[in-house]
């Protein structure tokens, strides 16, 4: 460092020009601003990876099943959907299915109006056969490529579920006492969620059922 009147050299602990007697520069404090910078950019780093992490964590806390345990064993209230004749009939030759799937969802009839649509489909392994109804009447027969002597059915019937039932009215028609919740992406389904109970699964979007498959079981051995 030098003078700047007189050009002469100034030691690092000179306070003033010894030739001239120019007080010495003061320093002007660039040496820190450089570490200092990095060190905001290493925190600001350090913070957005912190907000990323929280917010995976509630996405995948989301995402995680939760199990729910409903009440006591009771019998089920009762029958929320009427059989159709031709269900009825079914049921006389076949006996209730060992299986079944239901699939609620609206659509336009003939006059623009929304008409909700109940599509059934009765599995019989044992049998070998299938059963599709649309709206209660009897859509077709389908033969299932099985090969079962005995299978457990459910302890389920068709008419215990109907079209945007609550939760609260399908345990109490079902008599469901536990279940396993997964909520669904909300990429593929806002609002929606999966339950898992036993030899039952159904899915509900806001609240409202929209489908029921349940799970005839081959017994061990």
């Amino acid at each position: 460092m030098k003078c700047t009147r007189c050009g002469s050299p100034l030691g690092k602990t000179d306070p003033v020009c010894r030739s001239c007697g120019t007080p010495a520069p003061r320093p002007s404090g660039r040496g820190c601003g450089k570490p200092f910078g990095i060190l905001m950019l290493v925190l600001g780093a350090f913070l957005a990876l912190a907000i990323v992490l929280l917010y995976l964590g509630r996405y995948a806390y989301r995402q995680m099943p939760l199990e729910a345990s409903v009440r006591s064993p009771s019998e089920p209230t009762g029958d929320a959907y009427a059989l159709s004749a031709d269900q009825q009939a079914a049921v006389a030759e076949r006996g209730y299915p060992e299986a079944f799937a239901i699939l609620f969802y609206e659509e336009l009839d003939e006059n623009g109006a929304v008409v909700p649509v109940r599509h059934e489909i009765w599995s019989y392994y044992t049998a070998g056969v299938a059963i599709s109804f649309l709206d209660g009447g009897a859509a077709g027969e389908e033969t299932l490529d099985v090969d079962v002597n005995e299978i457990e059915p459910v302890p389920y019937r068709p008419e215990q579920f109907d079209a945007f039932m609550s939760l609260d009215d399908l345990l109490d028609s079902s008599g469901l006492l536990s279940f396993l919740i997964v909520p669904t992406e909300p990429e593929l389904v806002l609002g929606g969620e999966v339950y898992h109970g036993d030899q039952i699964t159904f899915g509900m979007k806001n609240g409202e059922l929209l489908s029921v498959e349940t799970h005839a079981l081959v017994p061990e051995g």
